[in-house]
């Protein structure tokens, strides 16, 4: 559904988790269950356009300079609505 590219892997011990990521999801069905786990994110659209849903929310249109920020223990999935995979920069926060 995703892949991921991990930003300042040098620093070991750090509470942000910064990644690009391909949204390569077309439909919610390609996700086994919710994504989710402690914590708070960040996500800011690179480029292509997407869907986030989420368990609590209707789903939240995105498009390239859009953002959100979300508690990521809500169960969460985004998948790509333009012709190519969606490009995000995730910033993830564990609390």
């Amino acid at each position: 559904t995703y892949s991921h590219e991990l930003l300042c892997t040098e620093l070991s011990s750090k509470r942000m988790l910064p990644y690009i990521s391909q949204i390569k999801a077309r439909e919610v069905a390609e996700f086994e269950t919710w994504v989710r786990h402690r914590g708070e994110e960040f996500m800011f659209m690179l480029s292509g356009a997407l869907t986030l849903y989420t368990e609590h929310y209707r789903p939240l249109h995105m498009k390239a300079g859009d953002s959100v920020y979300y508690d990521s223990g809500m169960g969460h999935g985004c998948v790509s609505t333009s012709t190519q995979d969606a490009m995000v920069l995730w910033v993830s926060l564990e609390l």
